[in-house]
């Protein structure tokens, strides 16, 4: 069976879900990868900000990825005028930014060719809830949260 990217993003959004509704502790973020040779690879990236797309670059070049999808929780925001006050959107004060899991879909030799983004819905017991999951489509979408991610290895 050839494993596609639409695989890997089902697969990346069922292990996110899953991870959400299981703890309340931050999603490590996850590395999904096919091979040139048809294997399933999953790893979890553990790494300071600055290390992480060396990690990912790594693990990319050793096990051969043809495709991969990266799965990680970020802060967010709307006020894009507003952040470049701030370091981080992580800095903004709470009403103007809110928790989400962003997927990316990268291909070989193609770039980012979709992903998905959910937003993190917190209960006052800080139980943790995924909201419904919005397609993106471009690499423009995807820098909206995270730079994390490698086109070319």
């Amino acid at each position: 069976m050839i494993i596609t990217t639409n695989d890997l993003h089902n697969m990346a959004q069922q292990g996110a879900a899953m991870n959400i509704h299981l703890t309340n502790d931050d999603l490590l973020p996850t590395l999904i990868v096919s091979t040139e040779d048809n294997q399933l690879g999953i790893y979890g990236i553990s790494g300071s900000k600055d290390e992480i797309s060396h990690l990912v670059l790594h693990k990319l070049q050793e096990s051969n990825a043809k495709a991969y999808a990266f799965v990680v929780e970020a802060w967010a925001t709307t006020f894009y005028e507003e952040v470049k006050k701030y370091d981080r959107v992580r800095d903004m004060p709470l009403d103007d930014r809110y928790e989400m899991v962003q997927i990316v879909l990268v291909e070989k030799d193609k770039g980012v060719v979709g992903g998905s983004n959910a937003k993190i819905n917190r209960s006052g017991t800080h139980a943790k809830t995924l909201g419904p999951w919005e397609n993106i489509s471009n690499s423009e979408d995807v820098k909206v949260v995270s730079d994390y991610y490698i086109t070319e290895w």
